[in-house]
C-alpha cells in the first residue's frame, strides 16, 4: 500500500529528526550537496538492510550487495560524529492478521487494515565501524512495542505499551525482531496481551514486505550495449538500470500481448527520442539485439549508436511500466542527459504512470523543466495536485532543512519555489 512517510535523524546532512510525508509523486530539488538524495538513500538503506542477512550488523550501508553505497557509519552519520545515533523511520498502511482472544481461549482471527509506524535507532563502533541496533519502536492499532539493547551487553529486551514487564528478544535480524511471549495465565487480560505480541510478528512481516517492494534507480546508469544477454530477470531494473532490457525481453519471450513494451515505446516516441524500437533474439542464443530508429528517415542502429539520452531514460520508463500497485519507486536524476523539452515531457510521463499504476514515485532532480511538466499535467487535469509534493532542500552551516510546496488546481506552485533552485536563497 506504499510508504507514506520517511523520517531521518542524524543522517547525512539532517541533524534533527524530520518527518517527510510522501505523496504519490514526491520531488526533491535543491543545490548540490544540499541533501536532496538523503530521503531516497534512507529508504534504499532500509530496503537493502531488510533483504540481506546481516550477521552482527543491523544496517547495511555499503558492500557488494548494497543498492546505494553510503560508506562507513562515520560517513553516514551527521557531522561524521560516530557518537551520534542515526534514526530512520517509515509509516505505511497494511492489512494485518490479528487474533481475538477471551478468557476462554482463541475465538478467531481476522484481517484488519492498520497504519504502522516504525522508528529505528542505530549506533556505530569506532574501531570496527559495525552498525548495531540501539532501539526500535513499532506503533500499530493503539499499541506501542519498544525494543532496547541492554547496556553493555548484546542482549535486547522488549516492552509493550506501559507494561513494565520485560521480555527477552530471541532474535534481531533484517530490522525485524522475534520475541518470546508465553501465555502466563488464562485471564482475559493475559489473552489480550498475548494477542498483541502475536500482532507484532504480523506487523514485522508486513514491514519486511513493504521494504522489499522498494525499487531504487541511481544516477549512474549502465552504458548502452549492442547485444544484451538474457539469463532471467528480477523485479526491478536495478540500481544502475541494467535490468531494463531483460525486463522487456521477459515480456517478449513470455507473452503474446506486450503492454509494457508498447507503453515504453509510446513514451520514447512522445519524449522525442526515437521513431521505432525493436527487440529480437539473435538466432537461438541467449543474446538479444535492440534496434532503434531515431526518425522515420534515419538508419537502424543500436542504443550504443544514438544519443545517450535514450539509454539513460529507458530504465526510468521500464521501471514505471512494470511497477506494482502500491510499490515505492526511487529515482535519482531521472532526467539525466535529456533535452529540456524531453525533461518537461518526462513530468507528464510520471503523471501518466501514476494513473496507470497507483504507486509512489520519489524523484530527486536538478530539472525545473520536469517540475514544469508536472504543473502542465495538473493544469490539463491529467494529475491531481493533491498527489504531488515538491520539497526544496537547503543547507545552512552543514545542516539541511526542507520546505514543501504544492501545485494548486491551476497548475501553479505555491510560493516562490524556484528561489534557491535557479536563484540563490536570500
Amino acid at each position: 500500500m506504499a510508504i507514506t512517510c520517511v523520517s531521518v535523524e542524524n543522517f547525512k546532512p539532517f541533524r534533527d529528526r524530520v518527518n517527510i510525508p510522501l505523496k504519490p509523486i514526491t520531488v526533491f530539488i535543491g543545490a548540490n550537496s544540499a541533501g536532496k538524495s538523503s530521503a531516497i538513500h534512507a529508504l534504499a538503506a532500509l530496503k537493502q538492510s531488510a533483504q540481506r542477512q546481516l550477521p552482527g550488523r543491523a544496517l547495511l550501508l555499503d558492500g557488494p550487495d548494497a543498492l546505494v553505497s553510503l560508506g562507513r557509519y562515520v560517513d553516514a552519520v551527521h557531522a561524521h560524529d560516530y557518537r551520534k545515533q542515526i534514526g530512520l523511520g517509515i509509516k505505511f498502511e497494511a492489512n494485518l492478521q490479528v487474533y481475538d482472544f477471551t478468557s476462554g481461549g482463541r475465538v478467531g482471527r481476522r484481517v484488519q487494515t492498520a497504519d504502522l509506524e516504525y522508528w529505528w535507532r542505530f549506533h556505530g563502533t569506532l574501531r570496527t565501524q559495525r552498525v548495531l541496533l540501539a532501539s526500535r519502536s513499532c506503533v500499530v492499532l493503539g499499541h506501542e512495542f519498544q525494543v532496547k539493547r541492554r547496556p553493555k551487553t548484546s542482549e535486547y529486551i522488549a516492552t509493550l505499551d506501559q507494561d513494565s514487564s520485560e521480555l527477552n528478544v530471541v532474535q534481531v535480524q533484517n530490522l525485524a525482531v522475534r520475541v518470546q511471549a508465553p501465555l502466563r495465565s488464562s485471564t482475559e487480560e493475559e489473552f489480550r496481551r498475548y494477542a498483541a505480541w502475536q500482532m507484532l510478528n504480523a506487523a514485522d512481516e508486513a514491514m519486511l514486505r513493504e521494504l522489499e517492494r522498494i525499487q531504487y534507480l541511481g544516477p549512474f546508469r549502465y552504458p548502452p550495449q549492442r547485444l544484451y544477454a538474457y539469463h532471467g530477470t528480477s523485479p526491478g531494473v536495478g540500481p544502475d538500470g541494467r535490468g531494463a532490457i531483460p525486463l522487456l525481453i521477459s515480456e517478449i519471450t513470455g507473452h503474446q500481448r506486450r503492454p509494457n513494451l508498447q507503453y515504453v515505446q509510446e513514451w520514447l516516441q512522445r519524449l522525442g527520442l526515437i521513431h521505432e524500437m525493436k527487440v529480437s533474439r539473435q538466432g537461438t542464443s541467449d543474446y538479444f539485439r535492440v534496434e532503434v530508429k531515431a526518425s522515420d528517415r534515419s538508419e537502424v542502429g543500436t542504443p550504443a549508436d544514438i544519443g545517450f539520452g535514450f539509454s539513460q531514460v529507458l530504465p526510468v520508463l521500464v521501471q514505471c511500466a512494470f511497477a506494482e500497485e502500491g510499490g515505492t519507486y526511487l529515482f535519482e536524476q531521472p532526467e539525466i542527459h535529456l533535452h529540456p523539452t524531453a525533461q518537461r515531457r518526462l513530468g507528464l510521463f510520471f503523471a501518466d504512470a501514476l494513473n496507470r499504476r497507483r504507486a509512489t514515485y520519489v524523484l530527486e532532480t536538478h530539472s525545473r523543466y520536469l517540475i514544469y511538466g508536472l504543473q502542465d499535467a495538473v493544469r490539463d487535469r491529467v494529475l491531481n495536485g493533491e498527489d504531488v509534493i515538491v520539497y526544496a532542500v537547503r543547507s545552512n552551516n552543514g545542516i539541511s532543512a526542507l520546505r514543501s510546496y504544492r501545485i494548486d488546481e491551476g497548475g501553479d506552485l505555491w510560493d516562490e519555489w524556484e528561489r534557491g533552485f535557479v536563484e540563490p536563497w536570500e
